[in-house]
C-alpha cells in the first residue's frame, strides 16, 4: 500500500516553477550569499532590485548541539548500505549474516542502536579490531551515550568483533567498512556549536542566511577524517545539506549594519514530487508505519508501532516481488499492475492501512513483554474478520476483478 500510494502520487504529481532572489553580499571584505524569503512563480512577477544596499534588522544566535549518530541496528545498516553501496534489503542482510557467521561482527538481527553496560565495558576488545587509522580518531573515555539498558531487548547494536576481518569479498568489505565507520562516529562525542540566523532588508523585501559555528567538532572531525580514509557516494539529502553549510560562511554582524550587495541573481526552481521508494526509503517508512518522521529520537520512540520486525523487514519485500506485486527499477520499487490493482481495491478499507499494521505490531511486542493479553487480541482479530469479511460481501467486486484480470496478465 506504502509503495503504491507513494508512486501514484509521484506520477500525478504537477511540478510548480517559482523563483527567488539570490544577493551577493560583502561586509568587511567577507563575500556572502543571502536569500529571498519571499518567491514568485514567474521573472516576470519578481520585484525589481534597484537599491544595492541593505540592512540587518535581525540576528538570533543559540547554541547548538548535534549529537553523534546512533550505532547500527539492521535497519539503519541495510538503508545505509542502500543509500551508500546500493545493495538491497535483503542482500545487506545476507551479508551481514555471513559476517556474523565468520565471528567479525555481532548478531546482526537486531532493532537496538544501544549497548548495555557490560557490553560497553568490553568495548576496547571490540574496538581493537578497527582499521589502526579509525582506532586513533576515537575518544578517551568512549562516549557513554551508546548504552541505554531499557532499549536492549534481544540484542544489542551491531559492533565488529575482535576478530580482524579478512579474506572479504567487495560487497562484504564494503558492509563491514560501514559498520566500523558507524562504530567510530557513534563512539565520539557530541559536536557542539552556535547557530547563527539573519534577516537583512532590502529593496522592501526580507533576504536570509543560517549558518552553524562548531566550537567543538566531537564526533564530526572523526567523519571528516574518516571520509578522507574511504570516501564513499552519499545520500543525496545529506550532500545538500552539508553543502548549503559550506556555503553560507557569515561575517560578524550586528543588527543595523549596511550590508553592500554586489548583485541580485534571479534562480529558477521548482517544487519537487515526494521520491519512488527505494529498499532504503521504504524501510524507514515500515520503520514507523508510513508516518514521515526524521527526528531519530522520535522514530526511535516508535519503533514497537512499525510494519514487520529488523529481521523481517527485507522478506516483506522481496515476498512482494516474488508475488508480482512490485519490481525494481535501478533502486526505484515500482508496483506492477497487480499491485495497482490490490491497492486500488484495499486503500479506503481498515486492512489497507499501514498504521492499523503497526498498531498490531506493538500489541505483539506488548504481548511478548507481559503487558497485553493474548485473548484479548485474538477477540479483536477475530472481530476484525467477521468486519472485513462483510465488507468484502457487501462490495461489487469491480476491483477484485480487476486485480484478477491482472495477475492473468502476468507471464
Amino acid at each position: 500500500m506504502l509503495i503504491c500510494q507513494r508512486y501514484l502520487s509521484h506520477k500525478e504529481f504537477v511540478k510548480a516553477p517559482f523563483f527567488k532572489w539570490i544577493a551577493a553580499c560583502l561586509k568587511d571584505a567577507v563575500p556572502f550569499k543571502m536569500e529571498s524569503v519571499n518567491q514568485w512563480p514567474s521573472r516576470e512577477s519578481m520585484p525589481k532590485m534597484t537599491i544595492n544596499e541593505g540592512v540587518i534588522t535581525k540576528l538570533e544566535k543559540k547554541k547548538e548541539t548535534s549529537k553523534s549518530p546512533s550505532l547500527y541496528d539492521l535497519t539503519e545498516l541495510q538503508k545505509d548500505a542502500n543509500n551508500k553501496l546500493g545493495l538491497t534489503a535483503e542482500g545487506t542482510l545476507n551479508i551481514c549474516q555471513g559476517l556474523y557467521e565468520k565471528k567479525f561482527i555481532t548478531y546482526p538481527r537486531t532493532g537496538s542502536c544501544y549497548l548495555t553496560q557490560d557490553v560497553y565495558n568490553e568495548l576496547e576488545k571490540h574496538t581493537d579490531s578497527l582499521p589502526e587509522e579509525m582506532k586513533r580518531l576515537l575518544p578517551s573515555p568512549l562516549n557513554a551515550a551508546v548504552v541505554n539498558e531499557e532499549k536492549v531487548t534481544d540484542h544489542h547494536a551491531i559492533l565488529v568483533t575482535e576478530v580482524k576481518a579478512q579474506g572479504l569479498s567487495e560487497a562484504e568489505h564494503g558492509v563491514y567498512n560501514l559498520i566500523c565507520v558507524r562504530m567510530v562516529e557513534a563512539l565520539c562525542n557530541n559536536a557542539k556549536g552556535e547557530r547563527v540566523n539573519v534577516t537583512m532588508e532590502c529593496n522592501h523585501e526580507l533576504f536570509y542566511a543560517s549558518t552553524i559555528k562548531y566550537t567543538e567538532l566531537g564526533w564530526r572531525a572523526a567523519r571528516i577524517a574518516l571520509k578522507a580514509l574511504a570516501p564513499s557516494p552519499k545520500e543525496e539529502k545529506e550532500q545538500e545539506e552539508e553543502k548549503e553549510e559550506k556555503e553560507v560562511t557569515l561575517p560578524q554582524l550586528a543588527i543595523g549594519d549596511k550590508i553592500s550587495i554586489d548583485s541580485f541573481n534571479a534562480v529558477a526552481r521548482e517544487t519537487k514530487p515526494p521520491p519512488i521508494y527505494t529498499d532504503a526509503s521504504i524501510l524507514a517508512a515500515m520503520e514507523t508505519a508510513g508516518r514521515m518522521i526524521e527526528n531519530e529520537e522520535e522514530r526511535e520512540a516508535i519503533k514497537e508501532c512499525g510494519i514487520g520486525t529488523p529481521a523481517t523487514r527485507a522478506n516483506i519485500i522481496e515476498t512482494l516481488m516474488v508475488r508480482a506485486y512490485i519490481k525494481r527499477e535501478k533502486k526505484k520499487l515500482i508496483p506492477l499492475d497487480k499491485g495497482l490493482a490490490l491497492y486500488d481495491l484495499l486503500k479506503e478499507k481498515k486492512v489497507g492501512k499501514a498504521d492499523l499494521t503497526g498498531q498490531w505490531e506493538k500489541k505483539l511486542n506488548d504481548m511478548a513483554n507481559g503487558k497485553y493479553k493474548a485473548e484479548q487480541f485474538m477477540k479483536e482479530i477475530a472481530d476484525f474478520t467477521a468486519e472485513i469479511v462483510n465488507e468484502g460481501l457487501q462490495a461489487d467486486g469491480t476491483a477484485a476483478a480487476a486485480a484478477g484480470a491482472a495477475e492473468r496478465k502476468m507471464p
